[in-house]
């Protein structure tokens, strides 16, 4: 069994945070945030390490794949960043409403980022920075009872893993969502 349960004898997490909102007109909102996070092992001197034997366990384009062939022994992670902690992440999104004569029209739209992540404590596994967009555009009558939205998540298509981990299979990686498109009808009754 390859998955073993370890604890490191020390970590640092230090980071800013900021967070904006603005309402540039009655009918646009802007909002946004960024982060920057320094999270590292201080004392990490017998983290696991993961090896990939090329040849029993080949991987397809993209690194993620095939089974058996990974080894597990120890290195000294001591200053390695920790894993699922970005150093830089942010958001901007933006509101628009477009005010009509029997209703009203808002638009949305909002872009992440995050920089690379790693897996494992041994940083051997990881995602490089990347960004997604994502959408909406909503039609709300002023006679209520229901709204009509259509939207998009990941509209740029773009890919990424959110998970990459190691198991007695070898390395298997979660995709992000997919480039996704929808339409929905909200009825509200009374």
């Amino acid at each position: 069994n390859l998955i073993k349960l370890v604890n490191a004898a020390s970590a640092k997490i230090r980071g800013a945070e900021l967070d904006l909102e603005a309402q540039l007109s009655p009918t646009t909102r802007l909002q946004g945030g960024v982060s920057f996070l320094d999270a590292k092992y201080g004392s990490f001197p017998a983290a696991p390490e993961y090896t990939v034997n090329p040849v029993t366990n080949p991987q397809p384009a993209g690194g993620v794949g095939g089974f058996g062939g990974l080894t597990i022994g120890t290195i000294d992670a001591s200053g390695f960043q920790m894993p699922f902690a970005p150093e830089f992440s942010g958001t901007l999104a933006m509101n628009q409403d477009l005010l009509l004569r029997d209703g009203k029209i808002t638009a949305s739209a909002l872009l992440k980022y995050q920089s690379r992540i790693f897996f494992t404590p041994d940083n051997k596994f990881s995602e490089g920075g990347y960004a997604l967009v994502s959408g909406s555009v909503r039609w709300t009558p002023d006679s209520g009872g229901y709204e009509v939205s259509v939207w998009g998540r990941n509209l740029t298509g773009t890919r990424a893993f959110a998970m990459k981990g190691v198991n007695g299979f070898g390395v298997l990686g979660t995709p992000i969502e997919p480039r996704t498109i929808g339409v929905r009808l909200s009825l509200y009754l009374d």
